[in-house]
């Protein structure tokens, strides 16, 4: 059962283009946040594993909106599968990778209260 099963249409990138955006950023930005103290390598790696795990989950997700897993050869479900989450996988990293560069670059300013409470 796929997406045009539930909603009589097949998605397309226009209707998904905020989430191809958002994702890896606040895959990156997740990673770095759980990341903690560590050095910067160590949170950059951290993004690139974010940006690798969502880019397989929406590579997944969007093999059933388009209707693969409705195949019923396992060979060409498994190759258009692999087409889509590999590429997914490789933007999605680099784009994580860019979003907790940013996030690591340009942290938020500290919340005045936060400063009162320190001093």
């Amino acid at each position: 059962m796929g997406w045009k099963v539930l909603f009589g249409h097949y998605a397309s990138l226009t209707m998904l283009w905020w989430a191809v955006l958002l994702i890896p950023y606040l895959a990156g930005r997740y990673g770095l946040k759980r990341a903690g103290g560590a050095p910067s390598s160590k949170r950059i790696l951290s993004a690139i594993g974010c940006g690798l795990l969502m880019g397989l989950l929406t590579g997944l997700f969007h093999a059933w909106i388009i209707g693969v897993f409705d195949s019923v050869d396992p060979a060409e479900i498994l190759k258009r599968t692999v087409q889509i989450t590999s590429w997914r996988m490789f933007f999605f990293t680099i784009f994580a990778t860019i979003g907790a560069l940013i996030a690591d670059l340009c942290p938020p300013e500290p919340k005045s209260e936060h400063i009162a409470a320190i001093s």
